[in-house]
């Protein structure tokens, strides 16, 4: 009797057409998401962690970290405070946070922060206005991402079925290994040299260059920075207000040069006079980011900490400069090209 029973489900089932089967299939797909899932037991979140929170808290708590760090100059403490924290996401917050403040103690804190943290390279959000967040996809959007989804795994179980049934002895594995996968061939890759310089007024006669050498250690030029701009004054420590920071490109014989000047030498028509032919004059601001290009090279200077002397005039000398010296080789002669792929190989 039971035996009787059970073969008639199964005859029924089999006679089930399959476009009834898939139906069925998503109608209990999008009860079980939408109804169970998200009306009649939805998901709640306690003990979030602080790249969980809005990107408003999120702005709020990293603030505070970087308050505390610049008060105790801890940091351990400061890393252990965003562990866990994507090291990319954070950069990002943290750029856009410097670019939408308009406090300049809260963008030398940040600046520090990120300093000490040794953050990858980082790509402001794109956001309207400060403090915004993204705002949560309207019910329309989500139901349609719902919708899409199940019919997705709907036809992903067809074609699943259809090629088992097409091919039913043979492996997906054996497949697979019948594929014979394409021998990549690896272009020796061109490495980045990274430099941090740090003047302060104590430093006579500032000057502070680095070497920039291909994989191969070739000599490729040099970049660094050296004070050049002073103040009228007696004594000492010297009243520097302006930097010269320069790329020297050696294969192409080429040298850039930007003049870095504190906000009054910037805004005082007679000193910018005398260093226009310099090179380009820029205003050293925490967080600035200045890019110089040679045909073979790239720079990216970050000015990740500045403070002034407590001198006159205001904002006129430099008491701390700190710049972060990123170079990246774009490209070598044939020569030197040949030289590593023979060392990398």
């Amino acid at each position: 009797m039971y035996r009787n029973a059970y073969r008639i489900c199964v005859d029924r089932i089999r006679a089930i057409p399959f476009p009834a089967m898939g139906s069925a299939f998503l109608v209990g797909l999008l009860l079980g998401w939408l109804i169970i899932g998200w009306w009649l037991w939805p998901v709640d979140w306690t003990d979030a962690d602080p790249w969980d929170l809005r990107v408003a808290h999120q702005e709020r708590y990293v603030v505070l970290v970087a308050g505390d760090y610049t008060q105790s100059r801890n940091a351990d403490q400061a890393r252990q405070a965003l562990a866990g924290w994507d090291d990319q996401a954070l950069a990002d917050l943290l750029a856009t946070m410097q670019n939408q403040t308009s406090s300049l103690e809260t963008r030398r804190q940040l600046a520090e922060l990120g300093s000490v943290l040794a953050l990858p390279k980082s790509e402001p959000l794109a956001l309207t206005e400060p403090g915004a967040f993204p705002s949560l996809p309207s019910l329309r959007s989500r139901l349609v991402t719902v919708c899409g989804t199940a019919v997705a795994v709907v036809a992903a179980a067809v074609l699943i079925i259809f090629a088992a049934s097409a091919r039913p002895w043979e492996s997906i594995a054996k497949r697979v290994q019948e594929v014979q996968p394409a021998t990549a061939v690896e272009e020796p890759e061109l490495t980045s040299n990274h430099f941090l310089s740090i003047y302060s007024q104590d430093q006579d006669d500032y000057a502070d260059y680095f070497p920039i050498k291909a994989p191969n250690g070739r000599f490729l030029g040099e970049c660094g920075l050296k004070s050049i701009g002073r103040l009228s004054g007696r004594g000492t420590p010297q009243r520097v207000s302006t930097l010269e920071m320069v790329l020297l490109d050696s294969l192409d014989h080429c040298t850039e040069t930007r003049i870095l000047m504190s906000r009054y030498g910037y805004e005082d028509g007679t000193l910018r006079r005398e260093l226009t032919t310099h090179g380009e004059l820029i205003l050293a601001e925490p967080g600035a980011q200045i890019l110089v290009e040679t045909k073979n090279l790239q720079m990216l200077a970050t000015i990740t900490d500045l403070e002034y002397a407590d001198q006159e005039p205001a904002q006129g000398v430099f008491q701390r400069m700190v710049v972060d010296l990123e170079v990246k080789i774009m490209q070598l002669p044939a020569e030197a090209t040949a030289e590593v792929e023979s060392s990398t190989g």
